[in-house]
């Protein structure tokens, strides 16, 4: 009991043992209590309104954390996804082949390859779409001789959005990750090297015959461009 009480408990107590009437400390007692009453509801109701202006912050924190959550996982992001690239599949049914010179070809292979390598024989070929005319790879056919030997190698630089069924089919073993890839194998007494190389804007597959360690040299020469 704090003293305000004990005063208040007092001038009560002395109220009621007086002999004659004593309306005054009454009076003054029960002025005392609405006073201290008042305070109490002045104090429940400041703490009520301190209350209620915490709960709101709060719900408002909450409520700006949880519309930003929903926004980073996607639920209010207004940016495009990434592209993703359109693939067009082809079989070599439908492609027809045109004949072009060394110039034209050296816009999709490093035919300046080595000075140590000499061209022999060397043709190259445009080819599209049947249907649509589209350009869909160029093809390499070279005789090349290096480091003592005669290499007759194939090239094709096809449009990355383009896949040929065929060359895919034949070098998916290569086209695994990313890179310049290549295997060589000794097949009925000749040595065969296939290279694969994938880039932005094409896709390069090699297969040369003869010749195996300059075979491996001049598949790189051609194909980084």
């Amino acid at each position: 009991m704090n003293e305000k009480d004990k005063q208040i408990e007092q001038l009560f107590d002395d109220y009621a043992s007086s002999l004659q009437p004593n309306t005054h400390l009454a009076d003054k007692a029960i002025a005392q209590m609405r006073a201290k009453q008042k305070r109490r509801a002045d104090i429940w109701g400041r703490l009520a309104a301190a209350c209620g202006v915490f709960l709101v912050a709060i719900f408002a924190v909450t409520a700006f954390i949880g519309i930003n959550i929903l926004g980073v996982i996607g639920g209010n992001n207004t940016s495009d996804p990434p592209a993703v690239p359109s693939i067009t599949n082809y079989s070599i049914s439908e492609v027809r082949a045109r004949k072009v010179d060394a110039s034209f070809a050296a816009d999709y292979l490093n035919i300046n390859i080595s000075s140590d390598a000499k061209i022999f024989s060397q043709s190259y070929y445009a080819c599209y779409i049947k249907e649509s005319g589209e350009f869909v790879y160029l093809k390499a056919v070279l005789g090349i001789s290096y480091n003592g030997g005669n290499i007759q190698m194939s090239v094709v630089a096809e449009k990355s959005d383009y896949a040929g069924k065929e060359l895919a089919a034949e070098y998916k073993h290569l086209m695994l990750g990313t890179g310049y890839k290549y295997d060589t194998d000794y097949i009925q007494g000749e040595y065969v090297t296939m290279a694969y190389r994938k880039t932005d804007e094409y896709n390069y597959y090699v297969s040369a015959m003869g010749n195996v360690y300059g075979a491996q040299d001049i598949a790189q020469y051609l194909v980084n461009t």
